[in-house]
């Protein structure tokens, strides 16, 4: 049996490689079956692409029984309604970093989960990473003494797109960075 995924919103792009595995890798148990993004050029796009039953509404695609969980990729600033209409309407829910714009969205996105008891999860990969660990490792064992600060690099290459800054990334009132 698999569970049935639906993605609201395809601005962040990782999404996009969520799907890809999915698709390729039935053996995971899951499939990604619909989608939902308030940019129709967008929706089009990537339920073209991978097959999926495009939404007009958000509510119409969580009224679906056919959807187990969701995704949720939409811009920062739409994560804390999307949470609440998605834990109101029992799904369980991955979201995307960074979590929401505010702290008062956040608290809006934990109470909405707890409320529903709908399992939960944030998309941040980087807490995997090998890298990171080591650095949690490090500061646990006490080995470095009493660590004030860390700064660890980890560039990416979406800065020199041309066009970047004109994206939704780069707008305050869209997102945040990471640590938001």
């Amino acid at each position: 049996m698999s569970v049935k995924v639906g993605v609201l919103g395809f601005a962040h792009g990782h999404v996009n490689a969520y799907c890809d595995q999915w698709r390729n890798r039935p053996e995971l148990g899951v499939k990604v079956v619909a989608a939902w993004d308030h940019d129709d050029a967008r929706l089009q796009q990537n339920t073209g692409s991978f097959g999926l039953r495009a939404f007009g509404q958000v509510d119409d695609l969580l009224s679906q029984g056919g959807v187990d969980a969701v995704v949720i990729s939409a811009e920062t600033s739409l994560h804390a309604s999307l949470v609440e209409k998605a834990a109101a309407a029992g799904k369980a829910i991955a979201l995307q970093k960074p979590m929401s714009l505010t702290m008062g969205e956040a608290d809006r996105i934990v109470a909405a989960v707890r409320k529903h008891g709908v399992p939960f999860t944030m998309a941040w990969q980087m807490r995997v990473d090998p890298q990171n660990q080591q650095i949690r490792d490090l500061m646990r064992s006490g080995e470095l003494g009493r660590v004030l600060m860390v700064r660890r690099r980890h560039g990416l290459s979406v800065h020199l797109w041309q066009g970047f800054t004109d994206l939704w990334h780069c707008k305050p009132e869209l997102n945040r960075d990471i640590w938001a």
